[in-house]
């Protein structure tokens, strides 16, 4: 099972990604946990990364609580020290912003590496990510720059989530319909 969810991970990973940002809605019938998400991955620019880095956003909606998540993916054909660091640090505008916590793994697909990095903030942070004229994320000795455009997902999450509610429905979102 895990081999098949790496495949797929990999098969995403270097899939095109379109220019405008896309989210999908998914709610579990089992936990009835809802998740707002970005389609694809975002490309992420570096200088600094020795590999590729790609991006995307997730909001997830229990009974008791909200998270509000950009996951890092980078890779990679030999570990880099964004695999063995745990500090991330994220700038919108030149300020700090407030990174609630960072959860880390890796795994090797066909000989790549691909380096994860799961970062959570608060809402008010999530949305001052997404509105920044410029976003900066430090992983290491690594830095990468997240484009307006491709941040669209992240407003496009908030939209569909106004603070302390739930995912809209149909029956509540009026805006459905015109999208």
């Amino acid at each position: 099972m895990r081999s098949i969810l790496a495949v797929a991970l990999a098969f995403v990973l270097f899939l095109p990604v379109s220019a405008t940002g896309q989210i999908e809605k998914k709610t579990s019938e089992v936990t009835g946990t809802t998740q707002l998400a970005s389609t694809d991955m975002r490309v992420l620019f570096s200088e600094s990364y020795p590999g590729r880095a790609r991006f995307r956003a997730v909001c997830e909606v229990t009974e008791t609580d909200t998270t509000w998540q950009v996951s890092i993916y980078g890779l990679i054909g030999e570990a880099s020290e964004m695999s063995s660091t745990g500090r991330v640090q994220v700038q919108a505008d030149g300020e700090p912003v407030q990174v609630q916590a960072v959860r880390s793994s890796r795994r090797s697909v066909n000989g790549t590496i691909f380096e994860i990095k799961h970062v959570r903030f608060h809402r008010s942070d999530f949305k001052r990510v997404a509105v920044a004229g410029e976003v900066l994320a430090t992983i290491g000795p690594y830095q990468f720059e997240f484009s307006r455009e491709l941040r669209e997902d992240l407003r496009l999450i908030l939209e569909r989530m106004p603070a302390q509610q739930g995912p809209r429905t149909a029956s509540s979102d009026s805006s459905e319909s015109q999208r």
